[in-house]
């Protein structure tokens, strides 16, 4: 498998979604010759990685842009993301920022989408303030309002992979299993950071859900977009 990748799965017997992402190799390329100092280049992959997640998912395929803007310490992190899955994304920051809450860094926050896809005239815009504090949360809230179901996003990144793990909650899944989506997501908090850049997909859902029926999905190379 590339070292770049993401693959959908489907917890069949209980209607729950999710996706798995792994970026070595692009990620790498996205960064190089950045000098990002940590904070941001972190925050800038789980960006990344969330970006991948969200666009495996479109019903239909197109170009996915993010952008959360503020008057922090942190300017601003943008990511296009097409609909093959090809990257290209920076940060705008102050040299150094030390890590604090993403509420923090971006003051009076925005986090922007932007869809673009051919059966469209016009492209999907939306703009929402900031909730959260971090990536995950942030994303989470936003998915929520805009898909009115419930997500969870793990998200770790650093100078050598960025890397997440996406649940969603479909519609039938109370009536599958009332429980299903609180357990699914108990165990999902387990995951580490270690366990994310490292393990195989099959092995790491494997792990973290031994009494469910998953079904994975055939995994999608991630590029990055070189300009």
């Amino acid at each position: 498998m590339s070292s770049d990748f993401v693959v959908r799965f489907l917890l069949e017997e209980l209607d729950i979604r999710g996706a798995f992402v792994r970026l070595e190799d692009a990620w790498r390329s996205l960064q190089a010759r950045r000098n990002y100092c940590d904070t941001v280049r972190d925050l800038l992959g789980e960006m990344t990685a969330t970006a991948v997640l969200v666009g495996c998912n479109l019903k239909q395929p197109g170009r996915l842009t993010f952008q959360l803007q503020g008057h922090g310490p942190v300017r601003m992190l943008v990511i296009d993301c097409t609909a093959e899955l090809h990257l290209r994304g920076m940060a705008q920051a102050e040299a150094h920022v030390a890590p604090a809450p993403v509420s923090e860094l971006f003051g009076d926050g925005r986090l922007s989408l932007i869809l673009q896809n051919e059966s469209a005239r016009e492209p999907y815009q939306s703009l929402v303030p900031v909730a959260g504090d971090s990536i995950a949360q942030v994303f989470e809230h936003y998915l929520v309002q805009s898909e009115q179901q419930p997500a969870r996003l793990w998200l770790t990144a650093d100078e050598r992979s960025a890397c997440g793990l996406f649940l969603q909650k479909l519609p039938g899944a109370d009536a599958k299993d009332a429980d299903g989506w609180s357990r699914i997501e108990l165990l999902a908090g387990t995951v580490t950071p270690e366990e994310l850049q490292s393990l195989p997909a099959e092995t790491l859902l494997g792990r973290l859900f031994p009494e469910e029926a998953v079904r994975l999905f055939k995994p999608k190379p991630v590029a990055y977009d070189c300009p």
